[in-house]
């Protein structure tokens, strides 16, 4: 399973491209620690008022910015997700002991989802 990725236009002498990964929990700190680290030499950045990426739409849209390629990959997270969830649960199998079939009585169940959260 792959995340978005974008690449970006010359930064001063260095190339700016950022990769934004959808992973299955959260970033390693060596990670995060690496992108701060590269985030704090960042002395400009230039913006494009006039792309129009189309952010709603899943895919890839190609676009030039200052006679560089820049590429634009928008991708379903919540999709990508499903499927890796597919790939570790039965959900029919769930689905089907819940409601009791094949001559089996419904599982009853209790589902306590207070988390601590707000």
């Amino acid at each position: 399973m792959g995340g978005p990725k974008s690449q970006g236009p010359t930064v001063g002498t260095r190339s700016l491209h950022v990769h934004v990964l959808f992973a299955l929990g959260p970033a390693p700190a060596s990670v995060t620690d690496a992108i701060y680290s590269l985030s704090t030499s960042i002395t400009q950045y230039q913006t494009c008022p006039t792309l129009t990426a189309d952010l709603s739409t899943v895919g890839t849209q190609q676009f030039t910015v200052n006679d560089k390629g820049f590429t634009v990959e928008v991708l379903d997270s919540v999709k990508d997700y499903q499927e890796y969830m597919r790939t570790i649960f039965d959900f029919e199998g769930i689905k089907n002991l819940l409601a009791g079939t094949g001559g089996k009585p419904k599982l009853k169940c209790l589902f306590n989802a207070m988390h601590g959260g707000r």
